[in-house]
């Protein structure tokens, strides 16, 4: 979990006392709201804009060092007239299929390149504007996915769009598909994972998943109606739900099948916020609920623990779990907090909890792709042919 770069620090996976134990470590402060995060060349990269889908005037990327995480320091941050162009960040996605270290992330118009190798130095390496997409809180491109080299964005009323960026500096718009070729769907996550991709609407419980296996004419599996959550995520199987909008604020579980077939599992949590958006890890699923962050064990839909940096006025809705520390965002820009959820440092490495096609699959498309869906948020750049195999039982590792 986190990762290590050869030119920046590690994640602090440190041991705390049982007294800190779901309270507040550090509180990192910036402009504007904090969105979501990631671990990048061994700093934690921190996009934030001003809540509602961000404006021209604001926006920006941070990296902190919190090789210390009860003493982050802030080693730079770009505001310029490129970061600018972000909006509220949900979901970006990276790829390690390119010279670089690129992201992809939601524009106020479309969608931004950024080659981030160097943290202090990074690069926006194009903006690609997306027809219908334009600035708007629950409007425009919610997220993004990168199973390179095409990008699923996920366009709320405007549908999905697949972007070929096998040139990431000359994106092209492969297809547009329309809400109503997704059974009235508008999608605002999307998730793919080998032939399947998952989708769902924000505060609402319009699920969908289409067949992938030709990236470029995705096709509509079944379109389902679940339960209601301000947002949702796709890990190991199942779409976890941050929930809200109607239903209880709570998490709430459904399985997809290989077919792509959703079916409700389960629930749990009580006196909860808001749903926010959650990460997982080792079968633990961390999201925030507004007023506050929540744990929950997914296996026996069970609540472990909460907390909340307590500040005046925050909004705590971004989690992502950061090995034994959870990052929890704040959504109105007065300071994000760094939390241990656990006493332990994470020694848990990496596992597939998932793969599709599922195994003995026959008479797949040329075109197919294998998906893994791990059990930890990786470090993108650990992943090469010394820590990743694929090989026949018995056999040689594959190139």
């Amino acid at each position: 979990s986190g990762g290590r770069g050869s030119d920046g620090p590690r994640l602090g996976n440190l041991t705390y006392s049982a007294s800190e134990l779901f309270e507040p470590i550090s509180i990192l402060n910036s402009p504007e709201s904090h969105g979501n995060v990631a671990m990048v060349n061994g700093y934690l990269m921190v996009m934030y804009s001003s809540d509602g889908g961000g404006t021209a005037d604001d926006g920006g990327i941070e990296f902190w060092d919190v090789s210390d995480p009860r003493d982050p320091a802030l080693v730079v941050r770009h505001d310029n007239v490129n970061t600018h162009g972000l909006r509220e960040a949900h979901g970006f996605s990276f790829s390690n299929d390119y010279p670089g270290d690129y992201m992809v992330a939601q524009a106020m118009d479309g969608i931004q390149f950024w080659d981030l190798s160097d943290p202090r130095n990074i690069a926006m390496i194009s903006y690609m504007d997306l027809p219908g997409i334009s600035a708007g809180d629950y409007t425009g491109d919610w997220w993004v996915f990168w199973q390179a080299p095409y990008v699923y964005v996920a366009g709320t009323s405007s549908g999905l769009y697949v972007v070929d960026a096998t040139d990431p500096a000359d994106p092209v718009l492969v297809t547009q598909v329309l809400t109503s070729q997704m059974g009235g769907l508008s999608p605002a996550q999307a998730f793919a994972v080998g032939n399947l991709l998952v989708l769902m609407e924000a505060r609402n419980n319009a699920f969908a998943t289409m067949d992938i296996s030709d990236p470029t004419d995705p096709q509509l599996l079944q379109n389902f109606t679940g339960r209601n959550g301000y947002s949702h995520l796709f890990a190991a199987g199942k779409i976890l739900t941050s929930g809200g909008n109607g239903d209880p604020n709570m998490m709430v579980v459904h399985s997809v099948s290989h077919q792509g077939a959703i079916s409700f599992v389960g629930e749990a949590g009580v006196n909860l916020g808001n749903g926010g958006y959650g990460s997982y890890q080792d079968g633990i699923f961390h999201s925030g609920f507004s007023s506050q962050y929540a744990k929950f064990d997914i296996a026996s839909l069970s609540q472990l623990g909460t907390a909340t940096s307590g500040l005046e006025g925050n909004d705590e809705d971004f989690v992502q779990v950061l090995g034994n520390l959870v990052f929890v965002g704040d959504d109105h820009g007065v300071g994000s907090a760094l939390v241990a959820h656990q006493v332990a440092p994470d020694t848990n490495g990496p596992e597939v909890h998932w793969v599709h096609p599922m195994d003995d699959a026959s008479k797949m498309a040329l075109t197919s792709r294998v998906g893994v869906s791990m059990s930890d948020t990786i470090n993108i750049n650990s992943v090469g042919s010394n820590s990743f195999i694929v090989r026949p039982a018995g056999g040689q590792a594959l190139p």
